[in-house]
């Protein structure tokens, strides 16, 4: 994954990264599959989900 992607948690409840800011299109679509991935390999692929992924400056940005 370009851009040096860092993990960060801030939540339980949600999944952050923290990218270069010039790859950020990439690293959003990337989260969003590996979100999608991970809960239909948890919930199975008969399971609607959906995911929110949001590029901010910070994390109080989305609130």
């Amino acid at each position: 994954m370009p851009g040096g992607p860092k993990g960060r948690q801030h939540d339980p409840r949600r999944d952050s990264i923290e990218i270069d800011e010039e790859h950020a299109g990439v690293g959003r679509a990337w989260l969003e599959q590996r979100m999608l991935d991970s809960m239909a390999e948890v919930l199975g692929l008969d399971t609607h989900v959906s995911v929110e992924v949001t590029i901010a400056n910070n994390w109080g940005e989305k609130g």
